[in-house]
């Protein structure tokens, strides 16, 4: 089969539209639109106008046309600009949609050939003129001048912001001769390398690195936003030649009387023609077209009767799906089958499963659009499935064409594709170091606990240094030299208990650290017999996935992001291992925890064992039922609720199903620990946030662990598990991939007005949503919410509480859910889980008294269904807050970025305390000497019990008479060079050091004499810290009359555990005769070739190097 039919209709659509103006095409049905208006194009090469009727199609259309059309580099997105302030769907913020139609007006006026596909509303809406917007655009090249006063000042005009850390786009940065800046033009930020007013380099840099990842001759510097004042009569038309056709995607579905307005508007401006695509009608092209809802080909809501078939469980879809493909089979003989699958993943598994029918199918592969590729297989014969990684809105059959394309979303219902955003790695949070405040508690591992009071420059005896002020007890401070920062760390306690300062010089810190060191031992001994008895221990294990399993994966409605695709992974090896699981998945709210529970589940169950899912409250275990019952309705699979919301009679059947093997899933409350509930083979527990539990009931499940495998989901763990996973003896996956269409959750903290909390309500109800409010009084949580009432009498409100019957807060969840009413005025009851995609604004009363778990967790609530939501923290008028509060507050305020939680359980240990791993108190030993050295104190003891050798490491004290610093012109903010400083003073090896160096220069620019001098310095201490060098000192000549009077010398003293055995030393001394030379005790001499600091620092490098 050729294309021949395609090429036709394409060239009788563009006869027609000469001729007459206008043109319809009808019988086009799902993503045939797009694959003959790829045609279309690609025939006229020209620009097109593509409307829709809302912008919602125009990204199904968008999505569609780059994957069917040869041009699919051309086809642009210009988005309606949002009203109020409101982000459109799809996007992250206004911002975003203000960058896209920026980048969209620039490719009209450069690109040519452009296909725009917007709506009506927003190709109505007024633009920057043309020329306005030409003037606002900077061209920066190398070699070319650019005077960055100026330069920076147009920035500001075009609504840059000046940032110390250039992360976003319509953000710039100077520092010294570097200017970095993100154009919206651009994937990546620039970086601009001046020399006077001299562009020397022009290079792209790596947001998540800040390293610079390609060169560039030129680049353009686009504004960020329209001008208003420029918004005056233009449309997105005037950036259309004359002679763009344009295309009206399905006119009657437009608002009423839209389509003619559409039609006067662009006959006015365009003389293109247009081009009506219609789904049906009579028109002058008309195509046999069918939707794949139309050929009968859904399979992923079939509901198989519970029974299990010899060998395990029957297949999800039984009969439909083998229906199905005697469909394909049907098709093969007459038609080319394309099945669209998500990603390359998918795509094997559903290889896998059509072999399981004996349908051979191969995975091709498209390039330059999809068009050529559906017409070069021949429809002759019995080809293979092929199978395309790919997305459209839906397939379909198109019988001229001898093609049928099939989408996983016709075969196995609709499914959501996540965006692909910029990823920061969990290692990035686990060794960063918290940034320094002044007045900061910090901990010196030598000195104890002090409190940080500024980084501050000294000139000693001629030699200027950066230097850490601690001060101590009795108003003593010591201060601390840059290279010597690793020894020190940012204090972190319990909450609200603030710890004494030390006293220089005095007994009681090395005693402290004694104490701690000591009960670090015993803690450590009973965390590895915990360890030992998992790793002797045997539960019963799965087998490798089947094509049962990956059926059940391909009815998830998701398109599951790396991270989640990871954690399932890692999931599935620890059930395939005979070792009991103990896994801990951390993922912010909505981002996939429970299909990666979903998966263990079934794993388990189709190898024959029990699950058990525990929820913390009633409400939550209702939601995951619901849940865990559709998603395994197509399969055999009996799925219970064991919780108060059952009757005794229900709950009996329950109990007996499991204690007989007939109940497979279970989920409930703390109910399932207790003694009665008896499993004839359980496999598997999974945890939902297990912090939400009492002290007995971790204990009982302590007690599981060593025999069936346990699987926690927690968006905020708590810090104790949070040790755990960093000590090694319980394994972490992290998901930080947000959901499709999830907004970042705009956070205010606000003092208590009642007319500002009507307002919020107010504005929540115009959108069409629902409102929490969190009130945690039982008491006045009556007379507060009948106040509310009063200030929005539109409202409906209702309340709810813990202390109320079972069955009447059952009862009013489910009719809050259920839209029956506005405002739910609720205790802390709905922190965990529950999932309402209408809720998208809450306000927490009295937000000062909640801890931040609990904050962040009620937060998450809302804003789960891309609209934008909003929490307000309400703080009373009348209340001084305490620094903890106020600290717990700011710092949700600053993590209202998607992917949070993660970092708010960091911070969550710094403010609350972590607790001890075993469940006992250890708070007074962290606040005795911090969290960090806690830990580190702990891991020490940890190794040293598993016989590992635990060397102290020697660190030298460098007594090297040299300026060594960043000076404030280059590296001007005070956070990023405490943050350089911190890094250097971490480095234990060369290759750190030069990348580190390599890292500073591509940043900064050319590092000045000073600068280099501090890498000088840290190269020399690397190479003494790996000989156990004591002291490396440069002593240079006396100088008389301004004239030095030698070369001075140089010295290394090595410590007695040195690896450097004294022949070395020896032979060392005889190969340099008379510039080397070895006292006692372990001290080397060495004679540098002149007076300089550089040939000292050549002096000790080659002899280190040497050495070692």
């Amino acid at each position: 089969m050729t294309s021949d039919f395609l090429q036709t209709a394409a060239a009788r659509a563009r006869q027609i539209l000469a001729e007459r103006g206008e043109c319809g095409a009808a019988g086009l049905h799902g993503s045939a639109r797009a694959l003959f208006l790829g045609a279309f194009l690609d025939s006229t090469r020209s620009s097109a106008l593509i409307v829709c009727r809302d912008h919602g199609s125009v990204e199904v259309l968008a999505n569609d046309l780059r994957f069917f059309s040869p041009r699919a580099g051309d086809v642009l997105v210009f988005p309606p600009l949002g009203e109020g302030g409101e982000a459109v769907p799809g996007r992250s913020s206004p911002a975003d949609a203000g960058h896209e139609r920026i980048r969209c007006l620039h490719r009209l006026v450069h690109g040519g050939g452009s296909v725009v596909v917007t709506s009506f509303a927003a190709a109505a809406e007024p633009v920057v003129s043309p020329d306005l917007l030409e003037r606002s655009i900077v061209r920066v090249e190398v070699g070319g001048v650019l005077d960055v006063d100026r330069f920076t000042g147009r920035l500001v005009d075009a609504g840059y912001s000046a940032v110390s850390l250039v992360v976003e786009a319509g953000e710039f940065c100077r520092r010294g001769g570097i200017l970095d800046v993100f154009s919206p033009l651009y994937a990546n930020p620039l970086r601009i390398e001046l020399e006077g007013d001299e562009v020397v380099s022009l290079r792209e840099f790596e947001v998540d690195t800040q390293r610079s990842i390609r060169l560039r001759d030129d680049a353009l510097v686009l504004p960020v936003r329209e001008s208003a004042e420029g918004r005056e009569g233009a449309t997105l038309i005037d950036f259309l030649p004359r002679e763009a056709a344009v295309v009206l995607d399905d006119p009657a579905s437009f608002p009423s009387g839209e389509s003619g307005e559409v039609l006067s508007f662009v006959r006015a401006r365009l003389a293109g023609g247009v081009l009506s695509l219609a789904a049906t009608g009579r028109e002058e092209i008309v195509f046999n077209v069918r939707t794949a809802e139309a050929l009968g080909v859904r399979v992923g809501q079939k509901t198989a009767g519970p029974r299990r078939a010899e060998g395990g469980l029957k297949g999800a879809f039984g009969e439909t799906f083998e229906r199905l493909v005697e469909r394909i089979r049907e098709w093969r003989t007459s038609r080319s089958v394309f099945w669209l699958s998500p990603n390359q993943p998918h795509a094997e598994r559903l290889k896998d499963i059509l072999s399981e029918y004996e349908i051979p199918a191969v995975l091709s592969h498209r390039r330059d659009g999809a068009v050529p590729m559906l017409f070069s297989s021949s429809a002759e014969g019995r080809h293979p499935v092929h199978l395309i990684v790919g997305s459209v809105s839906s397939g379909f059959a198109w019988d001229e064409a001898g093609i049928v394309l099939l989408t996983e979303e016709d075969v196995f219902g609709p499914r959501v594709h996540p965006p692909s955003p910029r990823r920061k790695g969990a290692g990035a949070f686990l060794e960063s170091f918290r940034e320094l405040s002044v007045g900061d508690f910090v901990v010196h591992v030598d000195h104890g606990i002090g409190r940080y009071e500024g980084l501050k420059r000294l000139t000693v005896g001629g030699v200027t240094s950066d230097f850490l002020v601690l001060r101590y007890a009795g108003e003593n401070a010591i201060y601390v030299p840059v290279e010597k920062l690793d020894r020190v760390q940012k204090y972190a306690g319990p909450e609200g208990q603030a710890p004494r300062l030390d006293r220089l010089g005095g007994a009681a810190w090395n005693n402290a650290k004694q104490r701690v060191r000591e009960r670090a031992r015993e803690i450590a001994a009973d965390l590895l017999k915990i360890y030992a008895r998992r790793e002797v221990a045997v539960a019963e294990f799965c087998a490798p996935d089947d094509a049962l399993l990956r059926e059940f994966e391909t009815t998830f409605e998701y398109e599951e992001t790396p991270d989640q695709l990871a954690a399932i992974e890692d999931v599935k090896k620890d059930l395939e291992r005979s070792r009991p699981m103990d896994r801990l998945v951390c993922g912010d709210v909505g981002y996939g925890k429970t299909e990666v529970a979903l998966r263990a589940v079934f794993k388990v169950v189709e190898n024959g064992m029990q699950a058990a899912l525990l929820v913390p409250t009633t409400i939550l275990a209702r939601q995951h039922f619901e849940t865990f019952v559709r998603r395994f309705a197509p399969f055999p699979v009996r799925v219970e609720m064991l919780s108060r919301f059952r009757s005794p009679a229900e709950q009996r059947g329950v109990l007996k199903g499991l204690a007989d093997g007939s109940v497979d899933v279970v989920i409930g409350t703390h109910r399932l620990l207790s003694k009665d509930v008896r499993f004839a083979r359980l496999g598997l527990v999974v945890v939902d946030e297990e912090q939400r539990f009492g002290v007995v009931n971790k204990e009982r499940l302590k007690q599981m662990r060593s025999r069936v495998h346990i699987l926690t989901l927690t968006a905020t763990p708590i810090p104790r598990t949070l040790q755990m996973s960093f000590l090694g003896i319980r394994d972490l996956s992290i998901i930080e991939t947000p959901p499709e269409n999830r907004l970042p959750i705009q956070t205010f903290v606000v003092k208590f007005d009642r007319a500002v909390m009507a307002e919020a309500v107010r504005r929540e109800l115009r959108r069409g949503g629902q409102v929490f409010v969190v009130h945690n009084r039982v008491e006045t949580i009556v007379p507060f919410g009948k106040a509310i009432q009063d200030a929005v009498p539109e409202a409906r409100v209702r309340i709810a509480h813990g202390q109320m019957r079972a069955s009447e807060l059952e009862s009013v969840m489910m009719r809050f859910y259920d839209r029956e009413f506005d405002v739910l005025v609720a205790t802390t009851i709905i922190e965990s889980g529950l999932d309402i995609p209408t809720v998208n604004t809450i306000v927490v009363y009295q937000a000062h008294r909640f801890g931040l778990a609990q904050l962040y967790q009620l937060r998450g609530r809302v804003g789960r269904a891309g609209v934008q939501a909003q929490a307000y923290l309400m703080v009373p008028e009348e209340e001084t807050l305490s620094d903890t509060a106020l600290k717990r507050l700011k710092v949700l305020q600053e993590y209202s970025d998607l992917g949070s939680g993660f970092a708010i359980a960091g911070r969550d240990l710094e403010i609350r305390g972590a607790g001890n791993l075993l469940g006992g108190e250890q708070s007074g030993h962290i606040a005795e000497v911090g969290y960090d050295l806690y830990v580190e104190l702990l891991e020490q003891a940890v190794r040293d019990l598993r016989g590992e050798e635990v060397e102290e490491e020697v660190e030298p004290t460098m007594a090297l008479p040299v300026t060594a610093l960043f000076p404030d012109a280059y590296v001007p903010d005070l956070t990023q060079r405490l943050v350089l400083y911190k890094r250097l003073s971490g480095v234990r090896n060369e290759d750190e050091l030069f990348r580190l160096r390599d890292e500073v220069q591509d940043r900064f620019g050319e590092i000045p004499e000073d600068g280099v001098n501090l890498f000088r310095v840290m190269e020399i201490k690397v190479l003494g810290r790996a000989l156990a060098a004591q002291t490396i000192a440069w002593l240079p000549a006396p100088v008389h009359f301004g004239v030095p009077t030698g070369p001075g010398r140089c010295e290394a003293v090595f410590a007695p555990s040195t690896s450097l055995s004294v022949e070395r030393l020896i032979r060392y001394v005889q190969a340099h005769p008379g510039r080397a030379e070895l006292r006692p005790p372990g001290t080397l001499s060495i004679v540098p070739a002149d007076h300089t600091w550089h040939a000292a620092f050549e002096a000790l490098k080659n002899c280190l190097q040497a050495l070692r």
